[in-house]
C-alpha cells in the first residue's frame, strides 16, 4: 500500500513548556531514527510556539496554532493574529474545531473569516467539520457537513483549495472513546468529496481529508487503511510520546 499520511496532534490545553520541549525532543529523535514517512504536525498551546518553532531537524515536521484572530492587529484582548504566527514560522492553523464552535460560540461566519485570513498568508488551514450524535441519529450528517463546508468555504477561490486540509471529526467521537466504524468513515468522507465537487462546479479535488475522533494505537492502522482517509487529527492519544510514536509507526504504509 503506497500511502503518505498526515498525522496531526492537537494538544489542546495540555503540556507546559518543559513538558512540550521534552516531548518534542524525544519525537525529533524518534522521527530521525525510525524512517518516518508521515507529515507530522504538532499543535501545542500558544506558550510553546515561539520557542519550539524551527527547533527540530526532522523532515516532514511542522508546528501549528490551535487558534487565531482573523484581524491582523487591533484591540482584541487575549488574541493572536496570523502575521504574529507567520513571524515565528508557524505552518498550520486549526479552524472550526467543535470545541471552539460549542464552548466559544464560533459560528460559520467567523470560521469563514478565519479561512480567508489564513489563505491570504503562508499558513495552511485545517478546517474541522463534524456532526453530533443527535444529527447522525436523525440522518442529518451530510446536511450538517454541507452547511459547515458551504459556509466555511464561501467566496473561497478554487485556486486556493490546495492549501486547505479538511478534518472530519464526529463530535460524538471526540474524547469519548467511541470511534466511527470503517464503513461510517469511508461513507462520510465520500459525502465530503461529493459536497466539495458540488460546491465547486463539479471539479475533482485531491483535498486531504483527515479523520479525528478517539484515534489511538489500537485503531489507527485499520482506519488509516481506508482509501479516502489521508491522515489523523489526534487529541488525547497524542499526549503520550510512546503512544504517538506507535501511531506514526502504524502509519508507515510503505514499509
Amino acid at each position: 500500500m503506497n500511502k503518505r499520511m498526515i498525522v496531526a496532534a492537537n494538544w489542546k490545553m495540555n503540556k507546559n513548556l518543559n513538558e512540550a520541549s521534552e516531548f518534542l525532543e524525544k519525537l525529533d529523535f524518534q522521527l530521525s531514527e525510525n524512517d518516518n514517512q508521515s507529515s507530522v504536525i504538532i499543535f501545542p498551546p500558544f506558550i510553546g510556539l515561539e520557542i519550539l518553532a524551527g527547533k527540530f531537524n526532522s523532515d516532514n515536521f511542522y508546528l501549528g496554532a490551535q487558534n487565531f484572530h482573523y484581524e491582523e492587529s487591533g484591540a482584541f484582548t487575549g488574541e493572536v493574529s496570523i502575521p504574529m504566527l507567520e513571524n515565528i514560522g508557524i505552518d498550520y492553523a486549526i479552524i472550526g474545531h467543535s470545541e471552539r464552535r460549542i464552548l466559544f460560540y464560533e459560528n460559520n461566519n467567523l470560521i469563514n473569516k478565519k479561512i480567508k485570513s489564513c489563505l491570504a498568508s503562508s499558513i495552511n488551514p485545517i478546517l474541522c467539520i463534524g456532526e453530533s450524535m443527535e444529527q447522525r441519529d436523525k440522518d442529518l450528517t451530510e446536511h450538517t457537513l454541507k452547511d459547515q463546508l458551504k459556509s466555511g468555504l464561501e467566496e473561497i477561490n478554487v485556486s486556493n483549495l490546495d492549501k486547505i486540509i479538511i478534518a472530519y471529526e464526529p463530535i460524538w467521537a471526540i474524547g469519548t472513546g467511541k470511534t466511527a466504524t470503517v464503513d461510517q468513515i469511508y461513507t462520510t468522507h465520500q459525502q465530503i468529496e461529493g459536497i466539495l465537487r458540488e460546491l465547486f462546479n463539479g471539479k475533482s479535488f485531491d483535498l486531504p481529508i483527515l479523520y479525528g475522533g478517539s484515534v489511538n494505537d489500537i485503531n489507527a492502522r485499520e482506519i488509516g487503511m481506508i482509501d479516502n482517509v489521508s491522515g489523523f487529527l489526534i487529541g488525547g492519544a497524542s499526549l503520550k510520546i510512546e503512544t504517538f510514536c506507535e501511531i506514526l509507526d502504524l502509519c508507515n504504509f510503505n514499509k
